[in-house]
């Protein structure tokens, strides 16, 4: 018996020795840049979800104080949100620092990407004017950016508003009907037309604040991913082995680009209705008259069917982009800054997207920073 439980103890400490020896492996060859695996976090993994419609004035929000894990097939990505629910560092609501406020869905939220990569925190670096970052995924257009803006970012003193614009998902976001089906049972703002010739702004399923992105499914499948981020959390092992496995299967079979049309709509830079056009220019001036005189800055972003579109047609400067430079002329404070062109001249532009996904890849992020850099910046010197 005694040499039973000697044994056990020997293959314990061995068992905890080989453990011990490979963290500390995993450790010096991440840390060195040996092996390019993420380091822990030391984070312990929230239980909150990163993306609810928990805001009455304009539906989906981030938590706040949270971090979330995001991993997919071709990326992996720490999201963590400040006490106002940005996913951005702290900012105060007072700075002496010039900032520009920044409003927009995923792409400038940074969906695939660390926060350090994306366009707002590189033009920060280049410049040195602060990006407020109020991006945020979950349907989020350009309506609920204004209603954003009046009831959240104004609060922050700023210099400049940016407003980023794709194409590909802001009518179809802001278009009532389509929202009556695709959005059913969840809480969201919606412009509707009125007698006089503008819009109202009606609030759809109130029943659901707080329950999208709260059910018991949800929230069922965020406990056991926050369980599963343990490991990965704390050990550079385990990074290390889920790197080598992603990279195993990477060159096994590579990473099969997204389609870039799976619905068959083509690109929204030439279909798009006058409907969705008035929608989307009658909340832009919202926002232009909440700027006061503040320089107010139109991003437009193409995604893969935009690019294709545009070779196809060979026409870089399309009915979206002239249609918004005829709004902005009402305005002497607001430019329009089209990225198509700068994305279609590209030998490969399918690089600038991750390929699992369809989001900006950490290139296709330090091109757009590149590009507003000095069309934004170096023109204004701030």
């Amino acid at each position: 018996m005694r040499r039973l439980v000697r044994g056990v103890k020997n293959g314990f400490a061995i068992i905890v020795m080989v453990l011990l020896c490979t963290e500390i492996f995993s450790a010096v060859s991440v840390e060195s840049g040996a092996i390019p695996a993420p380091a822990p976090s030391y984070v312990m993994p929230g239980l909150d979800p990163f993306w609810a419609d928990i805001d009455p004035s304009f539906g989906v929000w981030h938590s706040p104080n949270v971090t979330y894990i995001h991993k997919a097939g071709c990326f992996r990505a720490t999201y963590r949100t400040n006490a106002h629910g940005m996913r951005d560092r702290e900012r105060a609501l007072d700075a002496p620092a010039p900032r520009a406020v920044v409003l927009g869905d995923s792409f400038v939220e940074g969906f695939g990407l660390e926060r350090d990569e994306r366009f707002t925190d590189r033009l920060e670096r280049k410049t040195g004017v602060e990006h407020l970052n109020f991006g945020t995924a979950g349907d989020f257009g350009t309506v609920q950016e204004w209603l954003l803006y009046d009831t959240l970012a104004s609060r922050f003193r700023h210099d400049r508003v940016m407003v980023v614009i794709l194409p590909r998902n802001d009518f179809v976001d802001n278009d009532p009907e389509f929202g009556r089906v695709s959005h059913a049972q969840r809480y969201r703002p919606y412009a509707i037309a009125n007698a006089s010739g503008g819009y109202d702004i009606e609030y759809r399923d109130k029943a659901h604040l707080n329950v999208w992105g709260r059910t018991e499914d949800r929230m069922r499948k965020q406990r056991l991913r926050a369980m599963r981020q343990v490991p990965t959390n704390y050990s550079y092992a385990v990074n290390v082995f889920n790197y080598m496995k992603k990279l195993i299967a990477f060159r096994a079979g590579g990473d099969a680009p997204v389609d870039p049309d799976p619905e068959g709509r083509g690109s929204a830079y030439w279909n798009y209705t006058r409907d969705g056009l008035d929608r989307m220019t009658w909340a832009l001036e919202r926002i232009v008259e909440k700027a006061g005189e503040r320089p107010v800055d139109l991003v437009l972003l193409p995604m893969m069917i935009d690019i294709l579109d545009a070779r196809k047609k060979k026409e870089t400067r399309p009915p979206l982009t002239r249609d918004l430079e005829t709004f902005s002329d009402r305005f002497d404070n607001v430019r329009v800054h089209d990225l198509l062109p700068d994305f279609t001249g590209l030998n490969d532009p399918q690089a600038m997207y991750h390929p699992c996904d369809g989001h900006w890849s950490p290139q296709g992020a330090a091109l757009a920073a590149e590009v507003l850099a000095g069309r934004i910046y170096a023109r204004t010197g701030n």
